[in-house]
């Protein structure tokens, strides 16, 4: 009796994909199928990340432009002295570079 009930159950099983992939019929990607290696599907992504970003900005340049046609626009004057700010820009960008210069000594 035992013997028949193991025998049933060996009959029931279903392969699982871990086995067939064990099995040689599926899993990773092969040179052999035409399917991407995997420096093409990195210049893929860093090709659709560019067109994203393209996107985002040609959609808030539409957006800007569309807004200036509209009555309630406000058009802002530039600070008059842009030098300060210019300043702090430039000399923390050179900051690290003049630390690690001294560091090194």
């Amino acid at each position: 009796m035992r013997r028949r009930r193991a025998a049933r159950r060996r009959r029931r099983r279903r392969w699982s994909p871990s086995q067939k992939t064990a099995r040689g019929w599926g899993g990773g990607d092969s040179n052999n199928d035409g399917g991407y290696r995997a420096g093409e599907r990195l210049r893929l992504a860093v090709w659709v990340g560019i067109a994203g970003i393209v996107m985002f900005f040609a959609a808030i340049s539409s957006a800007m432009v569309v807004r200036r046609i509209g009555d309630d626009w406000l058009a802002l004057d530039l600070p008059a002295v842009p030098e300060p700010s210019t300043a702090i820009l430039l000399f923390s960008s050179v900051a690290p570079e003049i630390t690690a210069a001294n560091c090194a000594m």
